[in-house]
């Protein structure tokens, strides 16, 4: 497996959350983060699409 994605962080902390945040993505938002970056996944929460969908 290659590295696609690398950040550095002042603390450990941070690191391991983000971490633990992207390991709870599905496949196709990983992707989309590998490919685009944190641009590509705006509006990929659950809590963002229902905010965005067309009232019923």
């Amino acid at each position: 497996m290659d590295l696609v994605w690398f950040a550095e962080f002042e603390r450990i902390d941070e690191a391991f959350g983000l971490e633990k945040r992207i390991q709870g993505w599905s496949h196709a938002k990983r992707q989309a983060f590998i490919e685009g970056g944190f641009d590509a996944i705006k509006g990929w929460s659950v809590r963002e699409r229902a905010l965005h969908a067309p009232s019923r």
